[in-house]
């Protein structure tokens, strides 16, 4: 197993901590709260630590990307002489080299076995139904535009009273899938409960594991890391959800190849008839 680089090991226990259960985030918090102390312990130091057993917190360490505590202890002593020199989430550069690391953990985190699901179902889908409102609303406005340009035609209402009304009308045959960075935000909760009344499949996107949509739906994927107290975490939030649904309408164009290459073709024959019809100042790059 390969070991998380060094620059990345604290980040990454603290980013699994919602994941994990009980047990197991008790050995995360201690070796968290005092990284240099662990150092010097044995795994039977740390089980007491964290009242649990040595098993745990072996097995605790593999769930953090470790063989196990030894491995552990080798890459905190490379990585505590670093931990001074965090990037200043104050400046320009700090803000994106945060940004850039969050979002490199954040991909490491999203279950690729939730993802596959919710492939599956939205390939198979009668319907799609893409719900968000808030600062969630244009990352569904911008998948749906990229299915429907694909060949894989999906509803999107902006108002949250449209959104509810579809939801109420899906059937087994359908999928309704609603974004949150939070995972409560209530109308898009009453949305999801109606799907799930209704019949049809859904999935929850959010940056929180244990939250109300994750629960709440078929199929939920996390991206997106809280890790801080500033508004960085919020922003990379927002852009792991973006490039997640990037994720699945690429990975459902790839099921159907040929009809996605005919769509692709019809949409990209339009845009090309708006740039000729358009004054050669104002054509751009006529992109989706």
């Amino acid at each position: 197993m390969t070991p998380p680089a060094p620059s990345e090991a604290l980040a990454r226990i603290r980013a699994m901590v919602g994941r994990l259960v009980a047990s197991e985030r008790r050995v995360a918090e201690v070796v968290l709260a005092d990284p240099e102390r662990v150092l010097g312990w044995s795994v039977a130091d740390v089980a007491e630590a964290a009242s649990t057993s040595t098993a745990t917190v072996v097995r605790a360490c593999q769930r953090f990307g470790f063989t196990g505590f030894p491995q552990l202890r080798m890459v905190l002593a490379r990585e505590l002489p670093g931990i001074a020199a965090a990037p200043d989430r104050t400046t320009v550069a700090g803000i994106f080299a945060t940004a850039i690391e969050s979002l490199r953990l954040s991909a490491d985190m999203v279950d690729q076995r939730q993802v596959d699901r919710a492939v599956m179902a939205l390939a198979s889908a009668r319907r799609r139904l893409f719900v968000g409102t808030g600062a969630s609303a244009a990352p569904v406005q911008d998948a749906a535009l990229r299915f429907i340009c694909s060949g894989w035609p999906t509803e999107a209402p902006a108002d949250g009273v449209t959104q509810s009304l579809t939801a109420r009308l899906l059937s087994a045959d359908d999928v309704c899938l609603a974004v949150s960075h939070s995972g409560a935000n209530q109308p898009t909760l009453d949305t999801v409960a109606a799907a799930r009344e209704a019949g049809a499949t859904t999935i929850g996107i959010s940056s929180y594991p244990d939250s109300a949509l994750a629960r709440l739906v078929d199929i939920p994927l996390i991206a997106g890391l809280v890790t801080g107290s500033d508004g960085v975490d919020v922003v990379t939030g927002r852009i792991s959800h973006l490039l997640l649904l990037h994720a699945l309408q690429v990975s459902v164009a790839g099921t159907d190849p040929a009809a996605t290459s005919v769509a692709q073709g019809k949409v990209l024959g339009v845009l090309k008839g708006i740039a000729a019809e358009s004054p050669r100042d104002e054509r751009s790059s006529w992109t989706l």
